[in-house]
């Protein structure tokens, strides 16, 4: 409740909730604030550890990153979303809200745009050379009847698995890279939300803890 509600750990001790508690679960004793934070900071080293053995399963992940800055506070954070699928889902979630402490002085290369035009085009040939290989599968695919706008694209291909797996496996690497920036500012401002105008002070390692597990989804939250 208190990470996926955005709930400060001193919630614990309003009136309200120990009423509903004692209502509810008369023999339910409520922890303390202390032992709150020492069980998030718990939760937060089983779900890396299982988000870590998932992005080692997946074949291909997606990553975003975003600027935020908190106003109540004036402290600025890097995040870091990764976008990939797991059990025929696409997942997204902010692994890192990193600190930014300076701006960074390093001057940018001249070439850094070619290079990555270069690596780009480099894949894209790459693909369309493996696709070349396959045209009976570029003739079923042009073939099929158009699937429309309200289907799952996860589905669909997922049901042409079998008889078009060269491509399956190319839909799959590029249907994780997010359409727009929604997921990933989505997660970003999160932080706004964790960190509201009663918790201004809080620490930037519990401001990461807080916004990674705030972006796991229920089926990764019951795996850790």
């Amino acid at each position: 409740m208190i990470c996926k509600d955005n709930m400060p750990v001193r919630c614990v001790e309003k009136e309200g909730l120990n009423r509903l508690l004692k209502k509810c679960v008369p023999h339910f004793k409520m922890p303390c604030r202390s032992t709150v934070t020492t069980t998030i900071e718990e939760k937060y080293s089983q779900c890396v550890g299982a988000v870590m053995k998932m992005l080692s399963n997946a074949n291909d992940v997606a990553f975003t990153c975003d600027a935020v800055t908190i106003s109540n506070s004036s402290r600025s954070f890097l995040t870091i979303t990764a976008h990939f699928i797991e059990k025929d889902s696409l997942n997204s979630i902010c692994l890192a809200a990193l600190r930014m402490n300076q701006i960074s002085d390093v001057p940018k290369p001249e070439d850094v745009f070619d290079d990555f035009m270069s690596a780009h085009n480099h894949s894209i040939t790459k693909e369309l050379s493996g696709v070349s290989e396959q045209n009976k599968e570029l003739k079923l695919y042009f073939s099929l009847p158009q699937a429309s706008w309200e289907c799952n694209p996860l589905e669909v291909w997922k049901s042409h698995r079998a008889t078009m797996p060269g491509l399956y496996k190319m839909a799959m690497r590029h249907l994780i890279t997010p359409g727009s920036s929604v997921p990933s500012e989505r997660l970003a401002s999160a932080i706004k939300c964790v960190v509201c105008d009663a918790r201004s002070r809080m620490t930037d390692i519990h401001i990461k803890q807080r916004v990674f597990l705030k972006s796991l989804n229920s089926d990764n939250w019951d795996l850790c």
